[in-house]
């Protein structure tokens, strides 16, 4: 499905610019940043157009999207030593967990807790916690062949059960649809991608806008 509707020598551009506009880019807390460094071990996949890129899983933060007081209690309640490790970043708080429990566990237990799942792991751009962070509030950005009248978009989003949250109009056929905070959209997205029916997906990320 991919040969013929965008040009692979401008698609990644043409994302590169979607993510910057649909993305929450937000300065650095120097507070936050003066957190040890440390190298990173495991990574994943996502599809930058037909680019494959990497991230890296930060084992020791948590991302917690618009952040109230009641969801700090439960956080605090679910998982033990979990402290607040810099100030709000627009919808974004960031938590450290200690070395006994990792974030993915830290994670599962906070999503039984708490009603609404707002919670995502941290990703880093390279193998270092000095790199660019990034998270995933939630949902995926797919584009469809752009040659696919309304009808036949919306057929095929049907059949394969994704829920439309939004159409973007700047390109035709890019949709937004509907997926939980955190890696499973990340692994959606990949999915999707690897089908071979969608032009590109990927997820919906949180950037960390890095000053220099």
């Amino acid at each position: 499905m991919k040969q013929g509707f965008i040009h692979k020598c401008s698609i990644a551009s043409q994302l590169l610019i979607s993510c910057l506009q649909l993305s929450t880019d937000l300065a650095a807390d120097s507070n936050f940043r003066n957190i040890p460094a440390a190298q990173l071990q495991q990574s994943y996949t996502w599809y930058d157009g037909d680019i494959k890129r990497e991230v890296w899983v930060n084992p020791q933060l948590i991302a917690e999207f618009n952040p109230t007081i009641s969801q700090k209690n439960q956080i605090s309640a679910a998982v033990t030593g979990a402290q607040v490790v810099s100030a709000k970043m627009g919808p974004v708080r960031f938590w450290q967990v200690n070395d006994t429990i990792n974030a993915k566990t830290a994670i599962s237990s906070i999503s039984k807790r708490m009603n609404s799942n707002q919670i995502s792991a941290v990703l880093h751009d390279g193998a270092s916690t000095l790199s660019a962070m990034r998270a995933i509030p939630g949902n995926i950005i797919i584009y469809l062949d752009p040659g696919w009248d309304q009808a036949t978009a919306t057929q095929w989003l049907a059949q394969k059960n994704l829920q439309v949250v939004s159409q973007r109009q700047f390109m035709p056929n890019v949709f937004v649809i509907k997926s939980i905070p955190g890696l499973e959209s990340l692994l959606m997205a990949n999915k999707l991608y690897e089908s071979g029916e969608v032009v590109a997906a990927f997820p919906n990320w949180w950037k960390e806008l890095v000053t220099k």
